[in-house]
């Protein structure tokens, strides 16, 4: 079994832990990031499983509720296993606190464990080896990061449909972990854990999301209370085991007024969240194209179907934790009529027709056949509308002529949400013009809505809004974590927001993705622009 492993916490099936005294020396006293990966293998060709997925979204949330910057991946190949395991890895800094944890299948050869993928279709030894990955490889890229405190947690020793000659019994082989890492095991060597198929969530799962919820228990103390519960619901049938090389107290949820010695670092930026309406103080308007912009800072978020939204549809799963790397100026409102006149003039381009209107009597010119166009008298007022009947290539040469670009889809809901869970960021009423009839209504004028806690009005509600991504029903299923621009090429593009033409309420949520050619314009589509650099 190869040497190194002092990287996580292993809760897999692995098994017993042997104390290494020599390097118990290890203090957690500094701040650092909190970073995981979480990891849930349900859907195997053969022997699949019920909980596994359940697993790993619920503890991803309950790590994103102290302050972990936490990738789940459910479901997941190979490749995708990989290229997870080296984005989480490339987060790592010395001083951060990594956490790993992977529930699915697992199986032991010569003593070594190894992680199955869901699209492994392997026969013997030799196909598992070069097929799936070991979990030391993972302990040591992690250890090698030079983050000071390792937990890996392996819950991978369900009932294996993998028959191999030389794995012991039905479990996962003992693994030890080396100075600053912290290993769960979530039963004994060459044991079985419950998939526990009567709930949402594994026996030993279930128990350690409990105890997460506890504030003032230490990383010990957690496991400890995981270790009788289990016991105790399991009959005396599962009794996961843990190995600590860690000294100091480390705490998920600090106590009261915490010590010095907690790591209570949160990796990910906290969002502000100013009143309800409020313009923050990041906001200024652009000296080009005369509308007002706001910072959205760096983040991360769950990005796609919210929990408890019933709505939701199949191009929204799955939910999945996207970050967002840099932040970026987008425009308050959507880009108005005023603002695309001026485009206008300054390039030489069309005006929607709608639009096109005889100054000096202040009203539309008529169309070809005499007849006038629909907007009635275009005063200030209605300048302030939203523009609409553009196309997409309309909408990324205003935004270029602004010195910007459309948001990407992932850019737009991490500002749409705005450090929100929810469907919506605030009461429909109140933040979305809408037609509840999905009845045709008129546009209103930008941003009189309530705003959201970034400050951007009418994300939700009155035009759809173009983003620059091409539209695919399943993209999120191999989406990147980190700053995704969706599929490289298609035949429609990603709309955002609802308007006040929506035929259903359900299309007026922060997640809802809808499509068009881009050559479509229509009466409720609208944009509004991303620019990386606004000047003062």
């Amino acid at each position: 079994m190869p040497p190194r492993l002092a990287s996580l916490i292993t809760l897999l099936c692995l098994s017993c832990l042997q104390p290494v005294g020599a390097q118990r020396d290890l203090r957690v006293e500094r701040d650092g990031k909190r970073v995981a990966l979480v990891v849930g293998n349900n859907s195997y060709p053969k022997g699949s499983l019920k909980n596994a997925v359940n697993d790993a979204r619920a503890l991803g949330s309950a790590l994103r509720d102290v302050g972990f910057r936490v990738e789940v991946v459910t479901d997941a190949g190979l490749r995708e296993m990989e290229a997870a395991a080296n984005r989480f890895v490339s987060n790592l800094a010395a001083g951060d606190v990594a956490l790993f944890y992977y529930a699915g299948h697992g199986v032991q050869i010569d003593g070594e464990n190894y992680l199955i993928p869901v699209d492994y279709r392997g026969q013997d030894e030799a196909d598992i080896k070069y097929g799936s990955r070991s979990a030391s490889w993972l302990q040591d890229k992690m250890e090698r990061t030079g983050a000071q405190l390792k937990i890996l947690i392996l819950d991978a020793c369900r009932n294996n449909p993998f028959r191999v000659s030389r794995s012991t019994g039905g479990g996962l082989a003992q693994m030890q972990g080396g100075r600053g890492s912290f290993v769960a095991f979530a039963t004994a060597a060459g044991k079985v854990a419950n998939d526990n198929p009567g709930s949402v969530n594994g026996l030993f799962t279930q128990h350690l999301l409990r105890a997460l919820q506890r504030p003032g228990l230490s990383l010990d103390e957690v496991f400890n209370r995981v270790r009788v519960e289990v016991d105790r619901d399991s009959l005396g049938q599962q009794l996961p085991y843990v190995y600590s090389g860690v000294i100091g107290q480390f705490y998920f949820r600090p106590p009261a007024g915490g010590s010095a010695v907690s790591l209570p670092g949160a990796a990910l930026p906290k969002i502000d969240q100013p009143r309800p309406g409020k313009t923050p103080a990041m906001a200024r308007v652009h000296r080009v194209d005369g509308q007002r912009y706001v910072w959205i800072p760096p983040g991360a978020f769950r990005m796609g179907c919210s929990e408890g939204d019933g709505a939701c549809r199949q191009e929204e799963m799955p939910p999945h934790e996207v970050t967002i790397g840099r932040g970026f100026w987008l425009g308050q409102t959507e880009v108005t009529d005023l603002a695309y006149e001026k485009f206008s003039r300054d390039t030489g381009s069309r005006m929607p027709k709608d639009f096109i209107y005889d100054p000096q009597r202040n009203r539309p010119i008529n169309d070809l056949s005499g007849n006038p166009f629909k907007l009635p008298d275009y005063d200030q007022r209605n300048k302030r509308l939203p523009i609409v009947e553009v196309t997409w290539a309309e909408a990324v040469a205003f935004c270029k002529w602004a010195g910007g670009r459309l948001p990407t889809e992932a850019e737009w809901e991490y500002a749409a949400r705005a450090g929100t869970a929810g469907a919506r960021y605030g009461r429909l009423d109140t933040i979305a013009w809408y037609s509840s009839r999905g009845s045709p209504a008129a546009r209103s004028e930008a941003g009189l809505k309530q705003a959201n806690a970034f400050g951007l009005h009418d994300m939700i509600g009155n035009v759809w809004e173009w983003v620059a991504d091409w539209y695919e029903p399943g993209y999120y299923r191999r989406s990147p974590a980190a700053d995704p621009k969706g599929p490289e090429a298609g035949i429609a593009m990603v709309l955002r927001g609802g308007s006040v033409w929506s035929r259903q309420i359900q299309d007026l949520r922060s997640s809802t993705r809808v499509y068009a050619e881009p050559g479509k314009h229509a009466e409720d589509i609208g944009f509004r622009c991303v620019c990386e650099e606004i000047a003062p």
